[in-house]
This record gives structure tokens, C-alpha cells and sequence, in this order.
């Protein structure tokens, strides 16, 4: 009887997978995202959140079909994907289905540097202590005490738990990082482990029929986070963003398909709800800093949608919580 549960679940779910992997280049309109707002903005947010919640909750299923011989899960995005939420969520569900799951972001296994790092260098994934993170991966499995480090991204120095990490039972581990994809950080337990890689992947299409890529939404929600937490001009995000880009291209986007598991983590009322908090950060930048970094398709595309201006709407356990705050989960 269990057997064929197992059987159902796992038909459902690949089902499911069918739908995300459709779902990865999906297009939408400003015009589409208006109507969507003027009908109804509150079952608009609510429904994105539900249907979000809906791929994560497949994905985590997928992940516990396979908990006795995968106990490992590698979660991968670029910067601004909402990988932390992700991980969050997928923790929650495995949870709540007692497959207990613990989460360690692979930020805190950067090396502590004492001299300033190029742009460069800070994307690389040699800025990670791998044999550190492999060693405490092995030692959780095998049942043996860890102690995670500390990044302290201020000073660049890091400090390590006193409590000690102990697996329980037929725990899991989660890793979540931009870097936990690639093979040079992690293929020794790859065969261990089931790859997520999430990033938002809808492209968003003006009037006049340019597609505004992901990559342009993901600048939104780093421009909110580091100017809301991590003191940042607006300017200075920019900038970097040149060389976040460039490490994406080399060292995440060529492993992305080393993830059998991929969400679209894009909903479309988030463009409705950055608009309150960036338009006027935006639409003041120099016209030279528009140029440089081809920012009027922004400007054009806050002008073309409409705001949802109550974000109170927005589940306190969705991705975009992340960036704008009040967030049910405690990030670490």
C-alpha cells in the first residue's frame, strides 16, 4: 500500500516538474500585469503566492522521495534569485512532512581576507574555503559534531559556533549559495545530493514589444536589499552589478543544469510592489548612469505598470519579503 502511495506521489510530482520547466521562459505584459491588478490586486498577490508556494512545495516532495539516498540538497541562483527564501520554504515543507532539514548558506564559508579584493575576486568561487564546507558535510552526515563559521561580510573576518551542529536521524542538509553547482566547489557529493537552481526567468514585455530580461528584475531586488539593509547607494549597486554579471556568466549560469530540480521563482506582482520603493530612485538617477547601464527600459517599465501600493498583501513567507522585509523568516 505504501508502494503505491510512493508510486502516486511520484507521478504527481513529475507532473509538476513538467510544469515548472514550461514555466522557466515564460512571457508576460505590463498590459496583462494592469489588467490583472484593476480586476482584483488582492487575489492577484494571493494567487502568485499560492501558485509559487505550489512549485516550491513539488520541488521539496521530489527532494523527499529520494531523503534516504540524497540526503544533501544543493540550492543554487544567481545574486537576487531569492535563493535564502527558497531554501526556507523547501526547509518549512520538509518539516512539516518530519523530515527534519537544516540550512547552512554557504556565505559563511567565504575566507576571511585582509587586504581589499578586485570586483573580480569577490565572484569567484575560490573566494569559498570548499575543503572546510566539504569537511563539515561529510561530518553532519556521518553523525559527527560540526561547527559551522560566521561570515562577518563587514570586517571580512569569521568567527565559529560554539554550539555544537549534530545530525539527528535521517536529517537532512540543505546548502544554499551561488556557488553550490559548481563542480569545482562541490562534485564530490554531488551523487549525494539533489540540485535546485532557482532564479526568476519570466521575461516582462513594454508596449513597444522590448522584453525586459531577469536579469534587469534581479538589479530591482538587489537595489531594494542593499539600499534597505546593507547601507548602499543606489549608485554603488549599480556598478557592481557589471561584475556580478560578468561572475554569473562564468562561474553559475554554465551549471545551472546540473540541478534536476528548476523554479521560476518570478511572481508578477512583484514589479507593482518594487515600483513604491524604487521609482523615485530610479527616475532621479543621471541621465549618464541611464545610459551606461541601460536603465530606461526600467524607468519605461515602472511607467507602463501599476502599483499595488498596499504590500501588506504580500505573504510574509513569499520570496519578495526578502527584499522588502517583515519576512516570517529570520535570516541568518
Amino acid at each position: 500500500m505504501v508502494v503505491v502511495a510512493e508510486e502516486v506521489v511520484a507521478v504527481v510530482v513529475q507532473e509538476n516538474f513538467k510544469l515548472i520547466w514550461r514555466s522557466l521562459m515564460d512571457k508576460i505584459s505590463t498590459k496583462k500585469i494592469n489588467e490583472l491588478i484593476l480586476l482584483d490586486s488582492e487575489e492577484f498577490v494571493k494567487n502568485e503566492d499560492i501558485r509559487l508556494d505550489n512549485f516550491i512545495n513539488s520541488a521539496a516532495e521530489k527532494i523527499a522521495l529520494e531523503k534516504d539516498s540524497k540526503p544533501i540538497i544543493l540550492l543554487s541562483g544567481p545574486s537576487g534569485s531569492g535563493k535564502t527564501t527558497s531554501a526556507y520554504k523547501i526547509e518549512k515543507h520538509l518539516d512539516c512532512k518530519n523530515i527534519h532539514t537544516t540550512v547552512i548558506s554557504m556565505d559563511n564559508y567565504f575566507k576571511p581576507y585582509e587586504n581589499t579584493l578586485s570586483p573580480e575576486e569577490l565572484e569567484k568561487p575560490d573566494r569559498l574555503d570548499a575543503e572546510l564546507l566539504i569537511s563539515d558535510i561529510e561530518k553532519f552526515i556521518n553523525g559527527d559534531p560540526v561547527y559551522t563559521p560566521i561570515y562577518d561580510f563587514k570586517t571580512a573576518t569569521r568567527r565559529f559556533n560554539k554550539k555544537e551542529l549534530v545530525r539527528k536521524p535521517n536529517e537532512m542538509i540543505l546548502i544554499e549559495g551561488i556557488h553550490v553547482l559548481n563542480p569545482s566547489v562541490m562534485n564530490s557529493v554531488f551523487e549525494s545530493a539533489n540540485g535546485v537552481y532557482v532564479s526568476p526567468r519570466t521575461r516582462i514585455e513594454l508596449e513597444n514589444g522590448t522584453l525586459i530580461h531577469p536579469q534587469k528584475l534581479r538589479l530591482l531586488r538587489r537595489l531594494l536589499r542593499d539600499t534597505k539593509y546593507r547601507g548602499q547607494s543606489v549608485e554603488s549597486t549599480i556598478e557592481k552589478s557589471v561584475h556580478v554579471d560578468w561572475g554569473e556568466d562564468l562561474y553559475i549560469m554554465p551549471y545551472k543544469d546540473n540541478a534536476k530540480i528548476q523554479i521560476n521563482t518570478f511572481s508578477k506582482y512583484e514589479v507593482p510592489i518594487l515600483k513604491n520603493y524604487l521609482y523615485d530612485k530610479i527616475i532621479n538617477l543621471d541621465k549618464s548612469i541611464l545610459d551606461e547601464y541601460n536603465l530606461h527600459e526600467i524607468v519605461a517599465l515602472f511607467n507602463e505598470t501599476e502599483s499595488v501600493n498596499n504590500d501588506s498583501l504580500v505573504s510574509p513567507y513569499a520570496i519578495l519579503r526578502e527584499f522588502i522585509g517583515s519576512s516570517k523568516f529570520k535570516y541568518k
